[in-house]
């Protein structure tokens, strides 16, 4: 046998369909040719890799059982009410803090000031001091006499009320003012002179912030002014008084479109010249969420203190929530 084996043959071989009697010619044309070895080994190793197919098939590997995750629902809950859960957790979360660094300020009570003076004060009902009738002048020689002395025992009594507080130095003012009108004839002008020093003890800013306050009103009940100037006078109370509010209040007033910044406490909530203004505090300083109803339309606008970065107002600006 000169030729070379057909593949119908060589698959016969592996398969074991040709008979006995043909098969020393062609294992004698194996051994004397190379060709048709190698094409025999070539087909006997895909016949292999086809049975290992086969098996892989037929038993296939166990998959992994497939958890089933159950996704809940999301909950729409309402705006106000989240922001209400974030402000009380955040409160929550800063007084255990204080508290565990033991900075808690204790209330203490109202000191009671035992003072015969003090007494003596809240025990007489208030007079109006008037001017007495003239007298001989023989019987008012002795009036400065009396009355130096008194102003020297009121030395030491002036100097204690220095070193005490403001409601003290109130207290003894408001007895030498008495002892020494009982004593001498006092003009009436007298208590006048003696108004500014006891609301500038101690309290310089909220004496001068409360004669502003007085300051509108007395202009507005002024008679001399023309009704033109009364009624701008008015419109300035109005527009320059600024209230301190409640939450519930603030959104009674934006007709229950109340904005707030997402994330963040209200400090407090105030209410002036036609605006709503929710304040918050950023570390030092405070930043006002000032806003306005207009034909049923919110206005907005996010105030800083000067030198505030316009960027950070820009990211506060977009997280205004309603």
């Amino acid at each position: 046998m000169t030729s070379h084996l057909d593949d119908g043959t060589i698959h016969e071989l592996l398969d074991g369909e040709i008979p006995s009697a043909q098969l020393p010619p062609l294992q004698a044309h194996l051994a004397s040719c190379a060709e048709c070895r190698a094409r025999l080994e070539s087909a006997r190793e895909m016949v292999d890799f086809s049975d290992e197919l086969v098996e892989l098939l037929d038993d296939p590997p166990v998959a992994a059982p497939v958890a089933t995750v159950v996704t809940p629902l999301p909950t729409r809950s309402s705006p106000w009410i989240r922001q209400l859960a974030w402000a009380a957790s955040i409160a929550v979360a800063v007084g255990a803090g204080w508290y565990a660094r033991g900075d808690v300020q204790r209330v203490l009570p109202a000191v009671r000031v035992d003072s015969p003076i003090a007494d003596a004060i809240s025990a007489v009902p208030p007079t109006i001091v008037t001017a007495p009738p003239a007298a001989p002048e023989r019987a008012a020689a002795p009036a400065p006499v009396v009355r130096g002395r008194q102003e020297e025992s009121a030395k030491p009594a002036q100097e204690l009320a220095d070193r005490r507080n403001d409601v003290t130095a109130k207290s003894v003012s408001a007895e030498q003012q008495a002892v020494v009108g009982a004593a001498a004839p006092v003009p009436v002008a007298a208590p006048a002179t003696m108004a500014p020093r006891a609301a500038t003890g101690g309290g310089l800013a909220l004496g001068a912030a409360e004669a502003r306050r007085t300051a509108a009103p007395e202009r507005a009940n002024r008679s001399d002014l023309a009704p033109r100037d009364l009624v701008a006078t008015k419109q300035l109370i109005d527009i320059a008084r600024v209230d301190t509010i409640s939450f519930v209040s603030a959104m009674e007033a934006m007709g229950g479109k109340l904005r707030l910044i997402d994330g963040l406490v209200p400090l407090r909530f105030e209410q002036g010249g036609g605006a709503v203004r929710v304040v918050y505090r950023l570390g030092e300083v405070e930043v006002q969420l000032v806003q306005s109803l207009v034909a049923g339309d919110v206005r907005l606008s996010l105030n800083g203190p000067p030198g505030f970065p316009t960027d950070s107002l820009a990211v506060l600006r977009r997280r205004v929530r309603e």
